[in-house]
């Protein structure tokens, strides 16, 4: 049985704030990136739901990486299921 444990090593943050750390080591990441990696969980996180909607008001692609993200992770449930 796999078991996970916390890495005491890792700075304190969000997984959409380590994913922008890690993304930026190997990729210059712009500011609509950046934005859209942040707000990828759209309104299932705990983050300011007004400055997510100005996010997808300056980039439309904030929106359409949470789509993404929510369309792939439903497909991995369903086909788990099946």
């Amino acid at each position: 049985e796999d078991t996970w444990n916390y890495n005491q090593d890792n700075l304190p943050v969000n997984h959409s704030m380590r994913s922008i750390i890690e993304a930026s080591k190997f990729i210059d990441l712009e500011e609509r990136d950046n934005l859209a990696i942040l707000y990828h969980m759209g309104p299932y996180s705990n983050l300011d739901e007004k400055k997510r909607g100005r996010a997808i008001e300056l980039y439309p692609d904030v929106k359409l990486l949470h789509l993404a993200d929510l369309t792939a992770t439903t497909k991995e449930d369903i086909e788990e299921i099946s």
